[in-house]
């Protein structure tokens, strides 16, 4: 595997990451009180990485 296949591989695996840990965030508490920072913190990484990938909380809910 090249470093390109590599990198797209990890790209959808973080996509992944982000909506499953969204869902269960909207699930248990509701999506008014998940905030972008809630869900970087269920997944570890910075909120910045988050919106690497998405804009706002919106598009990940329209993405589940």
């Amino acid at each position: 595997m090249g470093a390109k296949e590599r990198k797209e591989r990890q790209k959808t695996e973080m996509r992944e990451a982000i909506l499953s840990a969204a869902l269960k965030l909207f699930s248990d508490d509701g999506y008014d009180t998940v905030t972008m920072r809630k869900i970087a913190e269920e997944i570890e990484y910075s909120v910045g990485t988050i919106y690497l990938y998405f804009k706002d909380k919106s598009e990940i809910f329209f993405e589940l």
